[in-house]
């Protein structure tokens, strides 16, 4: 993610639905300052190759990773996925686990 004075970029709206109660509250909190991108037809097709590639099987993860550039931050509870994930779409991301 890159941060502004405006809030963090955009994140897919199934992030939002992946944030709970209990130990994700803070980073629903942090998420209040986003802009959110629509997981349409583009972004999901891309979010499929990329899980064909990686041979993994999360379409929120996908979408995330298929949003990020090099040198992004990327908050997450599963950096094992996520690192997977950008190898295989060939970005250099900073995975912080939450």
């Amino acid at each position: 993610m890159r941060w502004s004075n405006a809030g963090c970029g955009p994140q897919e709206p199934g992030v939002y639905g992946c944030i709970g109660t209990g130990r994700q509250v803070p980073v629903a909190r942090l998420l209040a300052g986003t802009d959110i991108a629509a997981l349409d037809d583009g972004l999901g097709r891309r979010a499929g190759m990329l899980l064909t590639r990686s041979g993994l099987a999360d379409a929120i993860d996908a979408a995330v990773v298929c949003q990020a550039a090099d040198g992004d931050d990327i908050l997450t509870s599963d950096p094992g996925d996520l690192r997977a994930l950008a190898q295989a779409a060939g970005v250099h991301v900073e995975l912080i686990p939450v």
